[in-house]
């Protein structure tokens, strides 16, 4: 497969990506990945090679602040190759990414200004705690022992507003 270009356009509160190919021989599909520290990659959908050259992908919920994108282009015997990063910013007032979800192992807060966050909490379900942060929150929390299933993740500002999100665990 061969990328002509790679393009990510703020729509908004939107990011509209868009791509062209050379050649797509052997191409399986495109699966659109961000990230908010261009270290841990979510996928967020995929889009088959379908030997159009013109080809677009809009991610209508972006993180608050940095969003970086990027295409991992996959063939039908399993090589693959990544497209350039592509960076965006979007400035959606106070607002607070948690991801991956699901998440197996660890969890990762994201927001433009972490010293605003004064506590995080978790809890399952039923309400029951499962943690709750000290005195200077983290922006990385270890769920590890956690049991799958749905919790939901409250962030309390130095405004005293709540935010709260919810996250899946496996």
């Amino acid at each position: 497969m061969t990328l002509k270009s790679f393009e990510a356009i703020k729509v908004e509160d939107a990011a509209h990506l868009v791509w062209k190919t050379a050649t797509e021989v052997n191409a399986s599909y495109f699966e659109i990945q961000r990230s908010a520290d261009r270290k841990s990659w979510l996928p967020l959908a995929n889009i088959s090679a379908i030997g159009t050259p013109n080809m677009s992908y809009t991610d209508g919920a972006p993180f608050a602040g940095e969003n970086f994108y990027r295409l991992k282009m996959l063939d039908y015997d399993d090589s693959f190759s990544y497209s350039t990063i592509q960076n965006l910013k979007f400035d959606l007032g106070f607002a607070i990414n948690i991801f991956p979800s699901p998440a197996t192992e660890v969890i990762r807060l994201h927001t433009a200004d972490w010293s605003r966050v004064m506590l995080v909490q978790i809890l399952n379900s039923e309400g029951k705690t499962f943690y709750k942060s000290a005195n200077k929150p983290v922006q990385e929390v270890n769920v590890r022992l956690f049991h799958p299933g749905l919790y939901i993740v409250v962030i309390k500002l130095d405004n005293g507003q709540e935010l709260s999100r919810l996250i899946a665990i496996e």
